[in-house]
């Protein structure tokens, strides 16, 4: 009975080596597939750390742009406002030598009928 159990003993042996072996093919298996997996995401946290400075930098461009915006706006307000006041001056000027003796034939007509057709008015003579 002995020399059964020996037998016995080394069957197991064996068994138990080959499992262990399997085992340990399984577990280097998985630690390739960990490692793979770990650096993986190494590369998404990258990209996802390199996609955000981008977002920032877009955003800050964004808000540069939105002030050049609010400032070319107000810039165009104010011409146009200063060109509506050079332009009722100028209607006023055009007024006054209109009815100023010696108007006609005179090259302040001239220059009243210029300004009538730079602003798309008709001469007053």
């Amino acid at each position: 009975m002995s020399d059964k159990h020996l037998e016995r003993k080394e069957v197991l042996n064996i068994v138990y080596t080959l499992q262990a072996d399997r085992m340990a093919d399984a577990y280097a298996r998985l630690m390739a597939d960990f490692s793979q997996t770990t650096a993986w995401g190494r590369g998404l946290e990258s990209d996802l750390s390199w996609a955000r400075a981008e977002l920032m930098q877009v955003k800050a461009e964004l808000e540069r742009v939105r002030l050049i915006a609010h400032d070319n706006k107000q810039a165009l307000y104010n011409a146009k406002a200063e060109v509506e006041r050079l332009t009722k001056a100028g209607d006023a000027m055009a007024t006054l030598l209109f009815i100023e003796p010696g108007y006609i034939g005179s090259p302040k007509q001239e220059a009243v009928v210029q300004w009538c057709k730079l602003t798309d008015d008709k001469p007053h003579a």
